[in-house]
């Protein structure tokens, strides 16, 4: 089998290192959202639990409790699956396909695609802790401080209560992924097409005899 080619390397240590810390950041993301959710507890309206109730600050009904943190715990998945489990499928692929014998893949699409599909992550998982924690804790607070505020209003002045802005983060960051993706997975296609296709180089057998050269041939 040929070595591992040096821009399969390179990418490998990248979306391994990557993936570590999106891993990471997803399981800090569930530390902290169950911290968060201690604060709370079902009841029958929103109102502030007066005087607290160990970590217990604010009573919430169950579909409001629910929908108060939900993209925050979304992020905590999401970091791992976006940020974790898939650049370390996408490592895989590559050695994968090398061992097998598939085409290899040009060293721009592994070096860009990847990059361009971890900003675009990065971005989303980002948007979805900015909505969850700005919601969350502003109705907290507000609850708190005795003036009850509906998420309704709360999403709404979200991204300076810009629609435009949203859409624009929103759009960018989840094409970025997507287009990062799909270009790598069709690098993985045309490469995997390779497989049993193109002869390799054989692989001499140390046990098999040695053949005798021939001796010259001598004039009559």
């Amino acid at each position: 089998m040929s070595e591992l080619p040096d821009h399969y390397r390179a990418a490998i240590r990248r979306l391994l290192r990557l993936a570590a810390v999106g891993i990471m950041i997803g399981l800090l993301l569930g530390i902290t959202w169950t911290e968060f959710n201690r604060s709370t507890r079902y009841g029958e309206t929103i109102r502030k639990v007066d005087p607290p109730e160990g970590r217990v600050k604010i009573e919430l009904p169950a579909g409001t409790r629910w929908a108060s943190g939900l993209h925050f715990k979304i992020g905590h998945g999401h970091s791992i699956l976006i940020l974790g489990l898939l650049p370390i499928g996408f490592a895989a692929c590559l050695l994968l396909l090398h061992r097998a014998g598939g085409r290899v893949i040009s060293p721009r699409t592994v070096k860009l695609a990847p990059i361009l599909y971890y900003v675009g992550g990065v971005g989303a998982v980002a948007l979805m802790i900015y909505k969850g924690g700005a919601v969350f804790l502003g109705l907290r607070s507000s609850i708190l401080a005795g003036t009850p505020t509906d998420l309704g209003t709360l999403e709404a002045g979200l991204f300076g209560g810009s629609r435009a802005i949203k859409g624009m983060l929103y759009g960018t960051t989840h094409t970025a992924m997507a287009v990062g993706a799909f270009w790598f997975m069709i690098g993985v296609f045309k490469s995997a097409g390779g497989i049993g296709v193109e002869p390799t180089e054989p692989v001499p057998d140390p046990a098999a005899p040695v053949a005798e050269p021939s001796p010259p041939a001598t004039e009559a």
